[in-house]
């Protein structure tokens, strides 16, 4: 698979395939992939993500850490080429596990992680309809996040 950062500039040269392996080490040693396990794996000044965060303790807390974190793992995407066109997807997604969140590589999911992905695009429409629905310009969006929304409901994960 080819990754690549969204926004480059929060990367400090870090190489996004390097991010990748040291995120997936840890969903293995871990067992979970949280930003508090990611803010501890990186700890180490051996760990890849290291230089990702602000170790300095009057400049950030651990609170922002877990921020830092959640950015990292949000900055990553995913190229699919379809039809010769390259399209960047997030390479992970948030998804509930018993009674904890984690984060999931998209090619690792299950059918009930998938179907907690559509139930998240579905109400991610919603909002953007609600949004978009005091505005008079945007009429003919609104028919069309209509369309998408049945077409999204209808998928069987």
């Amino acid at each position: 698979m080819e990754y690549k950062w969204k926004l480059k500039g929060l990367t400090k040269k870090v190489k996004v395939d390097k991010a990748v392996k040291e995120l997936q080490n840890i969903k293995n040693k871990c067992g979970e992939l949280t930003p508090e396990a990611i803010v501890q794996a990186s700890k180490s000044r051996k760990s890849a993500l290291h230089k990702l965060f602000e170790w300095d303790n009057e400049k950030a807390s651990h609170q922002y850490r877990l921020q830092q974190a959640r950015t990292i793992i949000n900055n990553i995407e995913i190229v699919i080429v379809k039809n010769n066109k390259p399209y960047y997807v997030n390479a992970y997604e948030i998804v509930k596990s018993e009674e904890k969140r984690e984060y999931k590589s998209i090619d690792t999911m299950s059918v009930d992680e998938a179907e907690q992905v559509r139930i998240m695009v579905l109400k991610n429409i919603e909002y953007l309809q609600k949004k978009l629905s005091i505005y008079e310009d945007f009429t003919d969006i609104l028919i069309d996040l209509n369309n998408i929304k049945l077409k999204v409901s209808n998928i069987k994960t």
